[in-house]
């Protein structure tokens, strides 16, 4: 299944969906707009001519649910909204990619023409989801400072720092490299035990005892 194929599934299912939410969203405005009426009537038609507020309570109570009913279907409507308007973006770039040349096209740098990052099916036209021209305008700002980049000074500058923090790198390397020669005294107090010459330790235990 290609991309375009897998969109539009999403098409379908997520228009079923608000079609549901829809229909789930006028059934509670009505049923809160006949339970407020209802309260209402409660008040003054339990008894005529006295309020009864008692009575309504459960109504209001009805009327008071429907509304936190209704608003979060109202939330999920405008989600299932705003997800059906992404998929329908992404299914006109998938069977047109085009791009806005009045607002992408620019001669200024033959470098924007060779890499195609303005203009008609370019980088910045694929990139440019935003609903909004500033948001457009802004991504354009970032394209361009990735292009032209830091000022040459700055680079040569970067530069000489790498070279000496190499440099350190480096001279820590042979430190450590020459480190290894080094030997430590048990190690060598233990390595001179175990190869002693076996006709010195004859020539210890034949030496006559002084104290006796």
């Amino acid at each position: 299944m290609s991309t375009l194929d897998r969109i539009q599934k999403a098409i379908r299912r997520l228009t079923d969906h608000q079609k549901k939410i829809q229909r789930r969203f006028r059934l509670i405005a009505t049923l809160r707009s006949t339970t407020f009426f209802l309260a209402v009537g409660i008040i003054f038609l339990w008894s005529p001519g006295d309020v009864h507020l008692l009575p309504s309570l459960p109504a209001w109570l009805a009327f008071l649910t429907l509304i936190v009913v209704h608003a979060r279907l109202r939330k999920r409507r405008m989600a299932c909204h705003r997800l059906l308007s992404l998929y329908e973006f992404w299914k006109e770039r998938q069977m047109d990619w085009k791009g806005d040349v009045s607002a992408h096209h620019s001669e200024e740098k033959p470098i924007y023409r060779d890499m195609l990052l303005l203009g008609d099916y370019s980088l910045l036209a694929f990139l440019d989801h935003c609903m909004v021209p500033e948001g457009s305008h802004r991504l354009k700002q970032w394209m361009d400072l990735a292009i032209e980049g830091p000022a040459a000074d700055a680079i040569r500058n970067r530069q000489r720092k790498v070279q000496s923090l190499a440099g350190l790198r480096i001279f820590t390397a042979r430190w450590f490299s020459s480190a290894t020669d080094l030997v430590d005294p048990l190690t060598h107090a233990v390595s001179s035990m175990t190869n002693a010459d076996p006709s010195s330790e004859a020539r210890h235990s034949e030496r006559p005892n002084t104290a006796e």
